[in-house]
């Protein structure tokens, strides 16, 4: 099993963006499921290598 490492770059620009959309566009519900489709597509590249 593959082990996900994400760039402390990378994080902290995932972390900006559900701020933003949270914040300033007033819309946490979306920040939320950008984030996790975000992850769930990571997951799914994971499992093809294997």
């Amino acid at each position: 099993m593959h082990k996900l490492r994400i760039n402390p770059l990378a994080k902290q620009d995932l972390l900006d963006i559900k701020e933003y959309i949270t914040n300033e566009l007033d819309n946490p519900t979306s920040a939320y499921r950008i984030l996790h489709s975000r992850r769930d597509y990571i997951k799914v590249l994971l499992d093809l290598e294997e």
